[in-house]
């Protein structure tokens, strides 16, 4: 189950498929067609992260947070009440000793000991961690008392309803629900 059985939405994707406003952040230069898109939104969900396969990782993630940011300028522009962004465990892994997935598979007793807490200083230990730690810093910065700001932290989601290897991954039906959390907080 999704969100579209509860409520009206718009997805926005670089890719065409169906339902969805084909919509490439990487080419535009401003946000007007994004902001167009979220007038009377009451909510605005950003998971996106673009891996251009390949690509210079460093171009990436400035692609990748140029892209963010323009989103949360967007929802304040037009006043949209949450905006809600996909962040990652990654942000807090320097803290609960993550070396690599070997060392995660080794040590499962540390991930299962440690909570991971918005509040916890970023210990991130890769680019994608530092990026999107930067990321969530600039939604703080962004928020206004008319447009909240919500970073959630990921692990893996599994495309099924099964919990997954470890104990930070998400069922589908789990990631929904959290979301939805969000949404009706």
């Amino acid at each position: 189950q999704w969100f579209g059985d509860r409520y009206e939405m718009v997805g926005v994707d670089k890719v065409a498929s169906p339902g969805v406003v084909v919509l490439d952040l990487l080419q535009k230069r401003d946000v007007t067609e994004l902001t167009h898109l979220a007038v009377g939104s009451h909510v605005l969900i950003h998971l996106a992260w673009n891996t251009r396969g390949g690509a210079n990782a460093e171009e990436v993630m400035e692609e990748n947070k140029r892209m963010s940011e323009d989103v949360f300028r967007a929802a304040v522009q037009v006043g949209v009440p949450r905006c809600i962004f996909a962040s990652s465990v990654h942000v807090c892994f320097g803290g609960i000793g993550y070396e690599g997935r070997r060392s995660i598979v080794r040590e499962h007793q540390v991930l299962h000991g440690k909570k991971i807490h918005s509040s916890d200083a970023s210990s991130a230990m890769s680019a994608y961690g530092w990026a999107k730690w930067y990321l969530e810093t600039r939604m703080k910065q962004r928020a206004t008392e008319h447009t909240r700001m919500i970073a959630v932290r990921f692990g893996n989601v599994t495309p099924d309803n099964g919990w997954g290897e470890y104990p930070f991954w998400l069922s589908h039906r789990d990631c929904v629900q959290f979301v939805e959390r969000c949404i009706e907080a």
